[in-house]
């Protein structure tokens, strides 16, 4: 330890020199000391204990939920997938047309196949096993794959139901009578509409919830041996289970509980209860669970693990907290003991016997600062760090004498954090009342990377209960937090682009569908015939722009956020597009940013938003300026401007496709948007666009100063 470390360690002792530690005063002062130490690691034990143990069995709670809303959501979306792929036979000429034709004809061979090849296509490219035709008898009129096997009982029920409502439904899972499997359906109503929307049939869709459903239920994040996730409704006075459970084979659709078992978290889920529930599950087990509804639906989703797996760290902290406590408490008690011993020695013995054990209870403080596993440091009253264990040291990433001596302000924090953060220390330094319980903040490493932690502080005082200074014991919590943050914005931007272009997608191959029908019936015309080919092959053409505009966003927000040089982004994202016929001027040397690696593409829509929009632009230019909260980029060109009016219009998703969204710069907002770097556009109107990056403070940089910091 340092000089500055010792004078921490044995400030207690101050004051009581060999001399003093003779007779019945130095008996009691040792007394005392122990009560006191003893009483400060019992107290400080107990509340890291319930520190603990009160934030582990809260992240136990947040995990839960976070799965059983992943899980929730994934479950209205399929719903939805499944009705959006029904919907393109719901009130569709062309098929009901078929449908007709089929229903007049038993025998059409023609309109037989047209119908099978429609049916083929939808089980080709989704997660049914069957789709069949049936009259508004429930009769049979046309299966693939081609079967005669009858059509279960539960869907022939759910025909009148279907005809009452006039729309889409999907028929909840029924064991079917021929295979006794379990199936779910997708019943679409057919009406004629010559004949006032009479009704002709109904399309079935048979899914099997072994492909896709079963497999998403059961999945579950991270090895766990009691840990499932169960999906039940109301039937009656009883809950039913609707998927195979983990501790009990075939129980899908069989097992029942009586609804009055109010201890199970299944049963208050289907009464309505959601959150976080304690309970004994269907096995009689004690288990920890988070319950919702599922929207839409009449499912209740149920997500569980035994307590004791979920809490069973808790237990091995306590375990190895006793260990700890009474290694510190035997240390003292024993160091004391020796004290006392050598109390009726000669006086100079007493000063050998005293230095010595001093020097042992150095050590074994020491040995127990290295054994703590957060980091631990105290910082005197000229603000240099006094004293820091190994994990304070593992943290800054330097070794103790790099930090002994340092202004920990100064060294160790980041210039926003400074001021603020030497504020908090001089008031507790002054105002004996004031000290906070927890502050979260961030420190800089040796490398220049920022890491967030939670600091708990307490004073260090002299013998005369003077504050000499302050320690802290700090947890890095920064992959927490980037882990909170990069799962919500990534899934935010992977969620738009699925939804564009699902749309785009749906909506081309329908018209190639179509398309391919008309040509078909023109056979007695081959210019005709070549003109709707024609249409054809651009709809497939259009369709694989989008798949190609897909693939270069495919990574947003993936991988992390990094430094890059923004003047060869700009370059980069120039070679992409032609601008021969315009000047450009990029006024920044050497200035970074910290952003998403897709930056090159930011840069790409920027420029090709002036030359496509600009009108007669002939000249851009990009410059920079430094603010008091970070750094400002401009783009500007001399082009015909932007309508105030449309603004912010500009970076709003409307009805258009995922092509023409990825196009302009709605993605341009999103992906700045993951590191925090905002863009706005103020130019005026007839005088040329003008796009304006606010990049936040400590997110940019000159790459000298990289150089610099290593040095």
């Amino acid at each position: 330890m340092k000089k500055g470390a010792g004078r921490w360690e044995w400030s207690i002792m101050a004051g009581n020199g060999p001399g003093q530690r003779n007779g019945p005063r130095t008996r009691k002062f040792l007394v005392l000391f122990f009560i006191i130490m003893a009483v400060l690691i019992l107290a400080s034990s107990y509340v890291y204990y319930q520190n603990y143990e009160k934030n582990y069995k809260l992240e136990i709670d947040h995990q839960l939920i976070a799965i059983s809303d992943l899980k929730a959501n994934e479950l209205v979306d399929w719903k939805t997938e499944q009705m959006g792929d029904a919907g393109i036979f719901f009130h569709n000429p062309v098929f009901t047309s078929r449908v007709r034709d089929l229903m007049n004809d038993g025998n059409d061979t023609e309109t037989r196949e047209a119908l099978k090849a429609w049916f083929e296509k939808e089980l080709k490219y989704n997660q049914y096993v069957r789709a069949y035709l049936i009259d508004t008898k429930g009769t049979l009129r046309l299966s693939v794959p081609d079967t005669q096997i009858p059509v279960a009982t539960p869907v022939i029920r759910e025909l009148p139901r279907v005809l009452v409502s006039g729309n889409i439904t999907i028929l909840d899972f029924y064991r079917d009578d021929h295979d006794q499997k379990i199936y779910l359906a997708i019943i679409v109503p057919i009406y004629n509409d010559q004949e006032q929307g009479k009704p002709l049939g109904f399309v079935c869709f048979q899914v099997d919830p072994e492909i896709y459903l079963y497999p998403f239920i059961r999945e579950w994040p991270g090895p766990r041996t009691s840990a499932e996730t169960l999906v039940v409704r109301r039937e009656g006075n009883d809950l039913v289970y609707l998927n195979d459970l983990r501790f009990s084979n075939h129980s899908a659709l069989t097992l029942r509980v009586p609804l009055d078992l109010t201890e199970d978290p299944a049963v208050k889920a289907v009464h309505g209860e959601a959150g976080i529930i304690k309970g004994s599950d269907y096995r009689g087990v004690p288990v920890i669970s988070a319950i919702r509804d599922v929207p839409d639906t009449p499912w209740s989703i149920v997500v569980k693990m035994d307590k004791s797996e979920a809490y069973g760290p808790i237990q091995e902290q306590i375990l190895l907290l006793i260990i700890i406590v009474s290694i510190l408490l035997i240390s003292i008690g024993t160091g004391i003991c020796i004290i006392w011993r050598q109390e009726s020695t000669m006086f100079y013995m007493e000063m050998f016997e005293s230095e010595r054990a001093l020097r042992k209870e150095r050590e074994k403080t020491r040995t127990y600062l290295e054994i703590v596993g957060t980091a631990v440091i105290a910082i005197g009253p000229d603000q240099a760090v006094i004293m820091v264990n190994p994990a304070g040291c593992r943290l800054l990433c330097r070794s103790e004498e790099e930090i002994l001596g340092k202004n920990w302000f100064d060294t160790f924090l980041p210039v926003r954090l400074r001021e603020k953060s030497r504020e908090i220390f001089f008031r507790m330094m002054t105002d004996a009342t004031y000290l906070p319980e927890q502050v979260e903040n961030v420190i800089v490493t040796a490398i220049g990377e920022e890491r967030q932690v939670t600091w708990h502080f307490s004073l260090i005082r002299d013998e005369d209960q003077r504050v000499t200074g302050t320690l802290r014991s700090g947890e890095d919590i920064t992959q927490r937090k980037l882990t909170e943050d990069t799962l919500r914005r990534v899934n935010q931007k992977l969620n738009v682009l699925s939804q564009l272009t699902r749309k785009d997608l749906t909506s081309q191959i329908f018209i190639l569908s179509g398309y391919l029908e008309l040509a078909k019936n023109q056979l007695t015309g081959q210019d005709q015939i070549l003109v709707t080919l024609e249409q054809c092959d651009e709809a497939a053409r259009l369709i694989n722009e989008v798949l190609e505009y897909s693939k270069d966003y495919q990574d947003m927000g993936v991988k992390p956020p990094k430094w890059q040089n923004l003047k060869m982004a700009m370059l980069l994202g120039l070679s992409h597009i032609s601008i021969s016929e315009v000047q450009y001027h990029l006024e920044m040397e050497n200035l970074e940013i910290f952003a998403d690696p897709l930056l090159e593409k930011v840069c790409q829509r920027i420029f090709e938003n002036s030359v496509k929009h600009g009108g007669h632009v002939t000249r851009i230019r990009v410059w920079h300026r430094i603010t008091p909260d970070g750094v400002i980029i401009v783009f500007e060109d001399n082009g015909i401007g932007i309508p105030c009016e449309k603004k912010e219009q500009i970076f709003v998703r409307g009805d258009f496709g995922a092509r023409d969204s990825m196009r302009s710069l709605v993605f341009v907002r999103e992906i700045l948007d993951i590191t925090g770097i905002a863009i706005h556009e103020n130019g005026e109107p007839g005088k040329g666009a003008r796009f304006e990056m606010n990049v936040p403070d400590g997110a940019y940089r000159n790459s000298g100063d990289e150089a610099r910091e290593e040095n």
